[in-house]
This record gives C-alpha cells, structure tokens and sequence, in this order.
C-alpha cells in the first residue's frame, strides 16, 4: 500500500507526458512541422531517431555520459543520505523523536528556493558547472558546521546550509548531461546510464549512517563531504573538456565560409554552430 501514491502517479503521468513531435496526436500538422524547425534550429534534433542495438554500443563509447553519471552518483549519495537519515540527526542534536520529525521540513523548503532560484540564474546565463560547484561549496560548508560545532541551534543552522547545497544538484546534473547531448537515441541511453549510477549513490548512502557512529555521524559527515568535493572535481575535469572542445569547433568554424553556411538546411546550421553547455 505505500508505494500506491506513486504507482497512480506514474498511470496518470504516461497519459499526460508530451510525446515527439513527430508523434504528437494533439498537434497539427502545421504545427508539428513549426515545433520541429524550431528543434533543428536548437540542436538539430527535431525528429526522433530509432534507438538500435549498434547506436547503443557507439553512444556508451562516449566518455562525458559515464564521467557525469559518476557525478550524479556523487550527487545522490548526500541527498539520499540526508532523506534517510537527518531526523536521525537531528535527534543525536539533541531534539525529541516528534521535533526532529517537523525539523525536516523547513531547510527542504529553503533547499526548493535555491534550486528554483539558481535554475533560472542558470538558464539565464547558460552555465550549468559554476551553479554545480557553488552549491556543493554550500553543502561542504554545512556538513562541516553539523561535524564541528557544539551548540545545537549552529548545528541546525549547518544542516539547513547542508540540505540546500545538496538538494538541487541531481537536477542540475541531469541537466547539465542532456545540455551536451544530441539525438534522441543518445539522450535514451545517456538516462538509464545516469540513472543507474544515481541508485548506486542511493545504495551508499544507506550505509553511510550508522548506529555505531551516533550521536555526532563522524564517519557519515566526512563521507558526504568528501562525495560532495568528488563531484566538484568531476564537473570541473568536464567543464575543461567542453571548454577544450567549444574552442575547437570555434577555430573549425572560422575556417567555414559563407557559401557554406548557406548552403546547409536548418538542422546541418545547427549542429554547426552547436557548442557544449559549460
């Protein structure tokens, strides 16, 4: 019976997901047409490609979808933690079993202020790694506080810090992944790779707190902490190889003339002048 809500939510979700365009019953003709320039103008990926059992093995040949899979892991490893484990927390802080349960609530709520807050900051400028390693920063900072201060209401305050910095990092790490992906079939594999090392973070998280190391979680902290510096490290090696990359593809396309240019449709002009999201 506890997992209804989400079975329910997921029969009435395979109704109301936006299919491809191409395949889209409540579009018109016309306006199917319409959405899929304006996804070959993007990214000249306005039309879903076959998925094939060749296409999977060269697309899992691509080293960015297994280096930002291990970054989603180390992204889901502290959110996971912290979902099982902070009203275990909060009562080593020293508050009842019923306080530590309405304690959880209130930095989730500032955590869902940044994420939305950073989102649009982040869709604004289009950068995705600088927002990734901010966070993190935050999060590193509020384990830190939780691990070595005394007083309750600082260690509060460190937890807050703590949820904030984690919580949006999944969504941004997906993001920044399907930001630097082109064709449908590729994105397909890209997510099940992703998602598959993002459960492997869930299973260490489950092990991270433990029994034997309340009330501070000495091991568990350091954990987090150094999971969280591991995704700093890896969105930073990927934002040098895009950067590497985008300045490629600049000196390839200063070497492409006009009559070029103007002689390519509207995806081949896409995929030309595409660049990684950084």
């Amino acid at each position: 019976m506890l997992g209804i809500i989400t079975i329910v939510a997921g029969a009435i979700g395979w109704l109301l997901i936006v299919d491809f365009p191409d395949n889209a019953n409540f579009l018109t003709e016309e306006e199917r047409r319409h959405v899929i320039r304006r996804l070959d103008r993007d990214r000249g990926d306005g039309e879903h490609d076959e998925l094939t059992t060749k296409k999977v093995l060269a697309h899992l040949s691509d080293w960015k979808i297994w280096t930002l899979a291990v970054a989603f892991a180390c992204s889901t490893m502290p959110a996971y933690s912290l979902a099982y484990f902070i009203p275990i927390i909060l009562r080593g802080l020293g508050f009842s079993v019923a306080l530590s349960n309405i304690l959880v609530a209130p930095p989730y709520v500032v955590a869902v202020m940044l994420a939305l807050a950073t989102s649009w900051w982040s869709d604004k400028i289009r950068l995705r790694t600088p927002f990734i390693i901010a966070h993190s920063l935050i999060a590193i900072a509020g384990f830190t506080i939780v691990l070595h201060a005394h007083s309750n209401g600082v260690k509060l305050f460190g937890t807050f810090l703590a949820v904030a910095g984690t919580q949006p990092q999944m969504p941004f790490i997906i993001g920044l992944l399907q930001n630097n992906i082109v064709s449908s079939s590729k994105r397909a594999v890209a997510s099940g790779v992703q998602v598959a090392f993002g459960a492997i973070g869930g299973i260490a998280a489950s092990t991270v707190y433990q029994e034997k190391d309340s009330p501070r979680y000495i091991n568990g902290l350091r954990a987090t902490i150094i999971f969280h510096a591991g995704l700093i490290a890896t969105v930073c090696a990927v934002a040098y190889a895009f950067h590497l990359r985008n300045k490629q593809l600049d000196r390839e396309a200063a070497l492409r003339s006009e009559v070029e240019l103007d002689a390519m449709n509207e995806k081949e002009r896409a995929l030309a002048l595409w660049r990684h999201t950084i």
